[in-house]
Formats: structure tokens, C-alpha cells, sequence
């Protein structure tokens, strides 16, 4: 196994990880009653999902992970259009 295929699945099960945060803390948002709590884990999981959705728009730039996104990329990373 060469290193940048072991690169890619470290960032691989990464954003498998941060996806899995994502619904955990939306399955835990779903058994609140409206209020803070249950928005704050809304922000939560939007939180981890644009990490997920980073990590792999790092992968596929073959970005180191930590560098900034260009706009256009943080946009996808966001699952908005990369158009302005």
C-alpha cells in the first residue's frame, strides 16, 4: 500500500466518521422538544457534515487537509452550486 493510498483512506474513513456524527446528532435532535438543545444539535450536525463535505473536496483536489477552500469549493463542500 503506497502512502497516498493510505492517505486517502484515513481521510476516506474520516469523512465516514464526521457523516456518522452528522445523523447521530440529528437521530438525538429528533428525540428533543423544540428548543435550544435540539437546535444546537442541528448546528452540530451541520457542523460535522461540512467538515465531511470539505475532507472530501480535499481529497479530490488532492489537498493537503487544513489548506483554505476557494469559494467555489466551499461552496460545493456546503452542497450549494459552485456558480455565484
Amino acid at each position: 500500500m503506497t502512502a497516498e493510498s493510505r492517505r486517502s483512506g484515513s481521510i476516506m474513513t474520516k469523512v465516514a466518521e464526521y457523516r456518522h456524527h452528522a445523523a447521530e446528532c440529528r437521530t438525538l435532535a429528533g428525540d428533543m422538544p423544540i428548543g435550544a438543545q435540539r437546535d444546537q444539535l442541528l448546528a452540530m450536525a451541520e457542523i460535522w457534515d461540512r467538515l465531511a463535505g470539505e475532507r472530501s473536496v480535499t481529497l479530490g483536489e488532492g489537498r493537503r487537509f487544513g489548506e483554505p477552500l476557494s469559494m467555489g469549493e466551499a461552496r460545493r463542500a456546503d452542497g450549494g452550486s459552485a456558480d455565484p
